[in-house]
């Protein structure tokens, strides 16, 4: 999914998210789960990498870095939310287990984002400020996604 941005970003050694920066994200998202504003979850990682003020290259990189922690949000909270979901055995109106449900939707979501940000990566035509524009994309898309399955967690 990360590919247009993904050359470029593991090129940079960024170091470790800061583990006081993901505490205040993983708050944040907590405070969303419970009818907060997710937004201002979003950028919170990139806005204190060591490169978001550099280069487009190592702003790539920043992007990539966030954009992983969404994801492995993401990867942690889908099977948490699938189980739960296969435990308590609620139908949808068309009887159908909401855990198949959730699946079709997270794929439907991944092929989403990935035509989305080529889309917007496309866009931009030549030139580096396009893996800026994709790293944006897939940043803010990954963000909002993982924000909404926590907002799923029983």
């Amino acid at each position: 999914m990360l590919s247009l941005i993904a050359p470029v970003a593991h090129a940079f050694d960024y170091k470790p998210i800061d583990a006081e920066v993901a505490a205040r994200v993983e708050a944040c998202v907590s405070e969303a789960a419970s009818g907060g504003d997710g937004t201002a979850c979003v950028g919170v990682i990139f806005d204190a990498c060591e490169g978001s003020a550099g280069s487009t290259y190592s702003m790539s990189a920043c992007f990539r870095q966030e954009t992983d922690f969404w994801q492995s949000m993401i990867e942690q909270t889908l099977p948490e939310v699938l189980q739960a979901y296969d435990a308590d055995d609620r139908r949808t109106m068309m009887d159908a287990p909401l855990s198949d449900s959730l699946k079709k939707s997270q794929d439907a979501w991944s092929a989403y984002v990935t035509a989305q940000c080529a889309f917007e990566y496309d866009q931009m035509g030549e030139g580096s400020m396009r893996n800026i524009t994709a790293g944006a994309c897939f940043q803010s898309l990954t963000a909002e996604r993982a924000i909404f399955l926590r907002g799923l967690v029983p």
